[in-house]
């Protein structure tokens, strides 16, 4: 009586079949989170605008002026 044969028993036929995608299924879902956590802070971090920089970008294309550029650069820097 073979006990581990082909179609014979074991692991796979108490259940351990679908133990075994279960593992599996949940590592897949473990490393797609991972890599999505990873992704979804660089994009954060990559470049995030600060009111000073928006102030420049409103400078440079010309929507206030030089003076007014001035007194809002100096109230952000306090």
């Amino acid at each position: 009586m073979e006990r581990f044969g082909f179609m014979g028993g074991g692991f796979m036929n108490g259940g351990g079949g679908i133990l075994m995608i279960f593992l599996f299924i949940l590592l897949v879902a473990g490393a797609v989170w991972v890599f999505v956590s990873i992704y979804q802070k660089n994009q954060k971090t990559q470049y995030e605008e600060t009111p000073l920089d928006a102030l420049k970008k409103r400078y440079a294309k010309g929507e206030i002026s030089s003076q007014e550029y001035q007194k809002i650069k100096s109230e952000l820097e306090k």
